[in-house]
């Protein structure tokens, strides 16, 4: 078994460029594979994003990858040589469990558990992300692409909300793709630190995929999807309803300005350094307070005790992310600065 331990010392290595590249090529095929084929996201993710994932693949591991290692050796890659020796140790500690002279440890130090962690949230958040932006793409392309796309059309039958919606959920997911695949320097986004508590991590997972799952038959989620909303919505008249979309648009994009507010910055559970421009500069967390305002107004048409007592049950969530965010965030000293100037979490002058 002292070979495995010998492995895992090799796997960390740095100056073995070609071991690097392999763990790199088969880590991600096996991912790839799984993504494609695995259990939950064989269903969850439609065929175009998992092309997608495919030439990503393709062009990380025949191009960037080379690069990198012959003339970019410090840029970031996903570090599946440490996640396989990582992988290794747990194995050897299992294997000598219970031995006096041998002590239960995977990490050998800070770096090591925060790029395990980032790792775990790449695997849960990448094909999330990509699906809803391949998804809405199609979407928005399709849209333009009917015969009868016209400005008028948009304006006389509310079809202005689906096209808008669609704009902003392909921008937003396809910065947050970005911020999740690419972690380097020349961003300004590494990794700082990442959340290890385990409310902050229930709380985030809880919103997303496939951990929402659970979440929804606990607490249905009624605030619908924006093609939806437009078929089935009718708020006292017409001009009421067209004005509420329009303000659930406004809500819409109050979101995607945080968004590319943080740009390169995006993740949950991680600090990649502060963000204190656009909306940051009002609230502390406005693509919170925007996503549940978005969501209340979603539901008022249909408005039941039922609604509302789920309502309040995923504001709380939301809460609770914003509560922990600020409890791991209220470690670096940038953002205790920009707490001081930044006094409101949600809502100027209410919370």
């Amino acid at each position: 078994m002292e070979f495995v331990k010998k492995l895992s010392e090799i796997l960390v290595e740095k100056e073995k460029s070609w071991l690097e590249f392999l763990t790199e090529v088969v880590g991600l095929g096996l991912l790839l594979g799984y993504f494609c084929y695995g259990f939950f996201y064989k269903q969850f993710m439609i065929h175009e994003a998992k092309l997608l994932l495919f030439y990503l693949y393709l062009f990380y591991v025949l191009i960037f990858l080379p690069i990198r290692i012959l003339y970019f050796k410090n840029a970031a890659s996903f570090k599946l040589s440490l996640m396989f020796a990582l992988l290794l140790r747990f194995f050897y500690n299992i294997i000598n469990w219970g031995r006096k002279d041998k002590e239960l440890k995977i990490f050998e130090n800070e770096k090591e558990k925060i790029s395990f962690l980032f790792f775990v949230i790449r695997l849960i958040f990448i094909p999330a992300m990509l699906n809803f932006f391949v998804e809405y793409l199609i979407l928005l392309v399709d849209y333009i692409s009917l015969p009868t796309f016209s400005l008028s059309l948009l304006i006389t039958k509310n079809y202005f909300f689906v096209f808008l919606s669609a704009i902003y959920v392909v921008t937003d997911t396809f910065i947050f793709s970005f911020g999740y695949i690419v972690e380097d320097k020349k961003f300004n986004n590494s990794i700082k630190s990442v959340d290890k508590t385990v409310l902050g991590w229930i709380a985030a997972l809880a919103c997303y995929f496939p951990f929402i799952l659970l979440t929804i038959k606990l607490l249905p989620m009624y605030a619908m999807t924006p093609e939806l909303a437009v078929e089935n919505t009718f708020f006292i008249s017409e001009r009421i309803t067209t004005i509420l979309f329009v303000l659930i648009l406004i809500m819409y994009f109050a979101n995607l300005s945080s968004t590319i507010s943080l740009g390169a910055k995006c993740s949950n559970l991680t600090n990649r350094g502060i963000v204190t421009r656009g909306a940051f500069k009002i609230v502390r967390h406005p693509a919170y307070s925007s996503k549940i305002i978005s969501w209340w107004l979603l539901t008022l048409p249909f408005m039941s005790m039922k609604v509302f007592i789920a309502m309040i049950a995923w504001t709380i969530i939301y809460i609770l992310r914003a509560y922990t965010e600020e409890k791991h965030l209220e470690k670096d000293s940038d953002y205790l600065k920009y707490r001081k100037k930044t006094k409101w979490l949600f809502v100027p002058y209410l919370i």
